[in-house]
């Protein structure tokens, strides 16, 4: 079957791999709707490997699919239902797994899904029932919405909060709709890409320009006593995403809190101003577990994944929102297209999504 396997840094080729079958009795043959290319993935592609990631591995771990079949104990799903995946899952028996946060398994059990080819295992419990409401392309979307989601949830935001989303990968978009939807009173959207801002802007933010020599002087016109939040994405193939803290700490007011979305690079958050940040009291909030199931959280079972899953359907969340461009699998045959579809990320496309199948 076909498959896009990771060699080396700008080196992913198009492969003829064993097709899957099942031996777990616990785990689920599923075939891939639509598979988003994360920017983890890019900070691969450039030349930063994930510590999950490795040499040799079939990349893709956004996804939707369809149940081809079951294992026998299987109780939870049939063929033909289409889902959602959880891209990382734990041992489940661990305290971190059973509180919720597989992403950070102590026991070092990580699964992760193998989504860019034509058939793939996952555990059932990696599997969430996605409805009609939501489509396939939104299907692939939830895990870069709930990291979204996730951090609003866990931010803090009071109705009528202002709020600053400084580094517009999928996941700052994400944050856009749910700091709208906990009623933000303004939502400010910086990233030096037009194309990124632009889907900002359709999102209803008001959208700047990190890069402009005045962004802390725009921000403190539209907010005169500082943002409540900042929520950050580090990206190390964004040159100017080294400033970003500090521009956080700048246009924050008072008490106000940075919620890092992302942080990968050996860079961590660039420059750090130890000043600024203890003298104005502000509190940084993490969110590198990016997406938990933490049950006890809104009393709903299945934790984040299953909330944004529920807000897509109901409508809450547009769910295709930032995909800016989807490349068809079947069309894919050579390592050059794959480096055509990479080099279009971040400069030109805003989001990029694979359709492997319908």
């Amino acid at each position: 079957m076909k498959a896009f396997v990771f060699h080396d840094p700008g080196d992913i080729r198009v492969e003829d791999l064993p097709a899957p079958s099942l031996t777990d009795p616990f785990d689920v043959l599923l075939r891939p709707l639509c598979v988003g290319i994360c920017f983890t993935d890019k900070h691969a592609y450039d030349g930063w490997l994930h510590p999950a990631f490795r040499r040799g591995a079939v990349f893709g771990h956004e996804g939707s699919a369809t149940v081809i079949e079951t294992g026998e104990g299987v109780t939870g799903l049939s063929p033909g239902d289409r889902v959602a995946i959880l891209p990382t899952v734990g041992c489940g028996e661990c305290l971190v797994c059973r509180a919720g946060l597989g992403n950070r398994c102590s026991s070092g059990t990580r699964w992760m899904p193998t989504m860019e080819t034509e058939q793939f295992i996952a555990p059932e419990r990696a599997c969430f029932r996605i409805p009609d409401a939501v489509s396939d392309i939104a299907g692939a979307c939830i895990e870069s919405l709930t990291c979204g989601l996730r951090a609003v949830r866990g931010s803090g935001i009071a109705l009528a909060d202002n709020v600053v989303v400084l580094g517009g990968d999928d996941y700052a978009h994400a944050v856009v709709q749910a700091a709208r939807l906990a009623g933000a009173a303004q939502v400010v959207f910086a990233d030096p890409l037009r194309v990124r801002r632009d889907v900002a802007t359709r999102l209803g933010a008001i959208v700047l320009d990190p890069t402009d020599p005045d962004f802390v002087a725009h921000v403190r016109q539209l907010m005169p006593w500082g943002a409540d939040h900042v929520f950050l994405s580090q990206e190390n193939y964004m040159p100017a995403a080294v400033h970003y803290f500090r521009q956080a700490c700048e246009v924050l007011r008072l008490q106000g809190t940075v919620n890092i979305l992302r942080a990968h690079s050996e860079d961590g958050l660039g420059r750090y101003p130890a000043f600024l940040p203890w003298s104005k009291e502000i509190t940084v909030r993490h969110y590198g577990v990016f997406f938990g199931e933490e049950p006890a959280r809104g009393g709903r079972p299945r934790g984040d994944f299953q909330v944004t899953i529920d807000a897509v359907a109901r409508g809450d969340l547009d769910g295709e929102a930032h995909v800016t461009h989807v490349a068809e699998f079947a069309d894919i045959s050579e390592k050059k297209d794959l480096d055509a579809i990479y080099e279009l990320l971040p400069e030109f496309e805003a989001k990029v999504m694979f359709r492997v199948s319908r």
